[in-house]
């Protein structure tokens, strides 16, 4: 009878796997555009929206500096109207009762010549005002400006007064067309002269 053959006792070990296909190296990321690298094309984009950019803001900004100066000159306009208007009614407006009052508000709005005329008349002219008793009450027809440049201001005035003093104490009407120079001096529209227009 034929001997198995049996293998010799001992502990087993499983062959060696046989190794598998080599794997080729991880090739090293290809070079990426980086989004913080300034290429030539990208700079040349770059240079023209910042000069289309700096265009747009020329065009705004000029026009928009001009609007700015015609309203400040408007308003400066405005302003020196509004004090010949007023000037006008202190001179149009009276009261023996009141004079000095009215004589002190008709020099806050004065300067200059016509102020230190005014002043080296004032007590003369309160003088008359009291013994004549003098009551006037100014109204304004029509204001405008003549002329305007820079500080100063030219207005031409219409102006109608009710007056009455001892001669007339019903009172009469008078009329006066008056020319104002009207000045800023310190942030203040100021009438610096006052002519009478025939």
């Amino acid at each position: 009878m034929a001997r198995l053959a049996t293998r010799p006792a001992g502990p087993v070990t499983e062959p060696e796997a046989e190794p598998s296909a080599q794997t080729e190296p991880e090739a090293e990321p290809s070079a990426r555009a980086d989004p913080a690298r300034l290429t030539p094309r990208r700079a040349l984009a770059l240079g023209a929206l910042a000069a289309l950019v700096l265009a747009l803001l020329i065009a705004v900004a000029i026009p928009a500096t001009r609007v700015l100066s015609a309203r400040s000159a408007a308003a400066d306009t405005a302003a020196a109207l509004d004090a010949a208007r007023q000037e006008t009614l202190n001179l149009t407006t009276m009261s023996f009762q009141t004079a000095d009052q009215d004589i002190k508000r008709l020099l806050d709005g004065t300067t200059g010549e016509f102020r230190d005329q005014f002043q080296q008349r004032i007590k003369p002219f309160t003088d008359i005002v009291r013994q004549a008793k003098v009551v006037t009450t100014g109204k304004i027809s029509e204001a405008g400006v003549e002329s305007s440049t820079g500080d100063t201001v030219t207005v031409l005035v219409a102006a109608t007064a009710q007056v009455t003093n001892t001669a007339a104490p019903t009172g009469t009407p008078r009329d006066y067309r008056l020319r104002l120079t009207v000045r800023q001096v310190d942030g203040r529209w100021l009438v610096s002269n006052v002519d009478f227009v025939p």
